[in-house]
This record gives C-alpha cells, sequence and structure tokens, in this order.
C-alpha cells in the first residue's frame, strides 16, 4: 500500500499534502480519509505521530449555536414565570430580574468564545 505525506506545523494543524519541502511531515496508510476530511473543511492534526480528525470550527460552532439556543429557550420560560410570581407576592424582585438578564447576555455572548473551550454560564442555585 502506498504511503502519503501530510505536512504539518508546529501545532500539529495539517496544511497541505503530498511532495512539499520540508521535513515535518507524515507518511499515511488512510489517506484518502484525510483527502475526504480536507474536502469537508475538517481540522486534521497531527498528535503523537498520529492523524487525528477533529470537527470543524463552523460544525463546533453550529453545535454551541444549538445548545445555546436550547438554552435561551429554557430561560425564555423562567423570565415569562417571573411577572406572574411578583404579581401572586405584590413584590418586583429586581435581584432576580438582574441575575436573569445577566444569564441572557452571558448566552448571547458565548459565541464570541472559542467553540471548542467555551465556558457555560449557569444561573444560581435559586433561579433553576
Amino acid at each position: 500500500m502506498s504511503k502519503n505525506k501530510l505536512h504539518y506545523d508546529c501545532a500539529g494543524y495539517v496544511y497541505g499534502y503530498g511532495d512539499l519541502p520540508g521535513d515535518q511531515y507524515l507518511e499515511v496508510d488512510n489517506f484518502e480519509q484525510a483527502l475526504q476530511a480536507f474536502a469537508t473543511k475538517k481540522s486534521l492534526r497531527i498528535i503523537d505521530g498520529e492523524l487525528v480528525i477533529e470537527v470543524s470550527r463552523d460544525e463546533k460552532t453550529q453545535e454551541v449555536l444549538k445548545a445555546r439556543d436550547e438554552l435561551l429557550a429554557e430561560f425564555d420560560e423562567l423570565r415569562v414565570q417571573l411577572p406572574d410570581q411578583e404579581d401572586i407576592s405584590g413584590v418586583v424582585d429586581t435581584a432576580a430580574r438582574q441575575r436573569l438578564a445577566v444569564y441572557r447576555q452571558a448566552l448571547r455572548d458565548v459565541t464570541l468564545q472559542d467553540p471548542f473551550a467555551v465556558n457555560w454560564p449557569t444561573l444560581g442555585a435559586n433561579n433553576e
């Protein structure tokens, strides 16, 4: 079986294949799989001398957005309940309103983070 070269940078990310200048490459047997991953814009890395195919940044971003949208939908349910509770008690809970607003903004700001290292916001125990 013929082997083909995958060239990678100092962080291990594959940037090219075939006969290219440079001595930082890996010969792989599963070259067709690597080509298919390139074609679908997946991330290829060499880790400990092995080819690792990861989801693309776009795919991961879409996963994060979907999860964020689900959390926003859950938040909307909490937000709708708050005025009812205030009407029943006769007391406007400004602290709860502020916590909910901060949480919602933090959910919106998730998209500013690296999709591979998202720090998900949480609500306080008394709001869940």
